[in-house]
């Protein structure tokens, strides 16, 4: 709480979102090392994805996202476009459907 009384809300949360869960927090601040794309798609994908899909779900597509990035120097790239295209594919495939997709 402020001095005014007014309620703090944390950088990462605005007023209409609920608090993000601890895997979200993991995977994003693991792709903080790599560059803005990455990080920004995700947190697109992610915010789109987590309100069409389990929780469970949404934690497997981040890690397949967060091994692509792993591979090698350049893999990134291959997250950064793999983060952007999910919400598109998975509005065209049913969740079992994503996941072998993913």
């Amino acid at each position: 709480m402020t001095a005014n009384g007014a309620h703090q809300v944390p950088i990462h949360m605005t007023e209409d979102s609920k608090p993000p869960d601890n895997h979200l927090q993991m995977s994003a601040a693991e792709l903080e090392r790599f560059p803005p794309p990455v990080v920004d798609n995700f947190r697109r994908a992610h915010e789109v994805l987590s309100g069409r899909l389990a929780e469970e779900t949404v934690q497997q597509w981040s890690d397949c996202g967060l091994a692509i990035a792993r591979k090698t120097v350049r893999s990134w790239e291959a997250a950064a476009e793999y983060f952007e295209a999910s919400p598109a594919v998975q509005q065209q495939l049913p969740a079992g459907q994503f996941l072998r997709w993913a």
